[in-house]
């Protein structure tokens, strides 16, 4: 099952999280719905994708460390790390906008 879709910030693409490889991971697909990649590959629990401001990575929820941790990956599928790395539950990442103070 297909699940947790979040648009990429220029709406071009789609991260979702899926068992289509018997194990819940990261997807990411052209808004059209060709084009599918699989950004995650191990035998933990990848879901709930969220883009960065810029588009250039995603930050996820995910239990390959033994504990549910806030993790981070590039949009195209390389350099995954543990944000959060903790005995506690994490989950529900949300990126903090940039915001322009001043002139």
């Amino acid at each position: 099952m297909d699940a947790e879709p979040d648009w990429s910030p220029d709406g071009r693409q789609i991260a979702f999280n899926s068992d289509r490889d018997g194990d819940q991971e990261l997807y990411v697909m052209a808004a059209d719905g060709h084009h599918v990649r699989q950004l995650t590959h191990n035998h933990a629990r990848d879901s709930q994708p969220d883009w960065s401001p810029n588009g250039r990575q995603i930050a996820y929820a995910s239990n390959r460390s033994g504990a549910d941790d806030i993790w981070v990956i590039r949009s195209d599928g390389r350099g995954a790390r543990d944000l959060t790395n903790d005995a506690a539950f994490d989950e529900r990442p949300a990126w903090e906008p940039r915001r322009r103070i001043g002139r």
